[in-house]
């Protein structure tokens, strides 16, 4: 078991970039869209401005400037703090009012206008970003939608109505471990070691118990595949993969960028969670191809051949 789940997890790294491709993918295309649109907010901005000040008699480069100081002085130590009193407006009224002011200008009633009209393209703009969030969204979910498949493919195949039958008795497991964890808790009285040790060998026994029933039913006694020995196994096998997970995530924090590290260790503990996820399937599969058939339960079509050679 523990060997096999090792297997798995080497094999599957190689598609380590995969979810990265795809979040790229969709990051691109979102930002094509998306830095058009901000440009355009920007330059209507800037023609917005021009038109103002030109009905006004502003001296444009020179108020800008003034505003530029403004900003700089702003703490960009912390640019979560100066970009919310950038975009206030507040402090953008009041910062205008008195650069126009300097400038010798009546300034309440242009300030009001600038504030609306710098706000307003920051607002489109916003819009734009949010669009690239849900394109990064939508490229997260595809990335492990598309790693799942790949790796589900490669150590534990199932057919569509295998596939279904798996919704049907995950939801049964599911509900079940549900109410036995939670009798656990409410009347189990056990400490919190003991029940943290009785669930993990819930969880050995729930993802087994699954696995026989899609791969090996009537095709081997269960108790050949669900046993402590095997839940055991399990347990060890899926506990290393998180420690060499954590290994490898380490050595990126220590040895990359802290972008590179974070975007691969996001995938590394994807595939971590995924290949966990499949373990038991895997073993199952490995396992049912040379056990030889229970008595009395051969496949449908050999019984059904039998039957009609024992009629002829």
């Amino acid at each position: 078991m523990i060997k096999q789940g090792f297997k798995n997890y080497i094999t599957c790294l190689r598609y380590v970039f995969t979810p990265l491709g795809v979040l790229a993918l969709a990051l691109i295309w979102g930002l094509s869209i998306a830095l058009p649109g901000i440009a355009g907010c920007f330059a209507g901005l800037g023609e917005q401005l021009k038109s103002l000040a030109a009905e006004f008699q502003l001296d444009l480069p020179a108020l800008a400037a003034d505003i530029g100081g403004q900003v700089t002085g702003l703490d960009w130590s912390d640019p979560n703090a100066a970009l919310e009193t950038l975009l206030n407006e507040e402090w953008l009224t009041a910062t205008l009012t008195e650069c126009l002011r300097a400038a010798g200008v009546d300034a309440e009633a242009i300030a009001q206008e600038f504030t609306a009209a710098v706000l307003e393209a920051f607002a489109r703009a916003a819009m734009y970003l949010l669009l690239v969030g849900g394109f990064v969204f939508v490229g997260l979910f595809a990335g492990t939608l598309i790693t799942k498949k790949l790796i589900r493919r490669t150590i534990a195949r199932r057919s569509l109505r295998k596939t279904l039958v798996v919704m049907l008795v995950d939801a049964l497991l599911s509900a079940t471990l549900v109410f036995l964890l939670a009798c656990l808790v409410l009347f189990g009285n056990l400490g919190a070691a003991l029940t943290l040790v009785l669930c993990c060998l819930l969880f050995g026994f729930i993802s087994l118990l699954e696995a026989y029933i899609i791969h090996a039913r009537g095709r081997m006694p269960m108790r050949r595949i669900v046993n402590l020995r095997n839940i055991g196994g399990l347990l060890c096998s899926d506990l290393l993969l998180f420690l060499l997970a954590g290994v490898l995530i380490l050595l990126l924090a220590l040895f990359a960028t802290p972008i590179v590290s974070s975007l691969l260790g996001m995938t590394l503990t994807q595939i971590t969670l995924l290949v966990v996820g499949m373990n038991a399937e895997s073993y199952v599969l490995r396992v049912v191809p040379a056990a030889p058939e229970e008595p009395g339960t051969a496949p449908d079509g050999q019984r059904k051949a039998g039957a009609r050679k024992s009629r002829a």
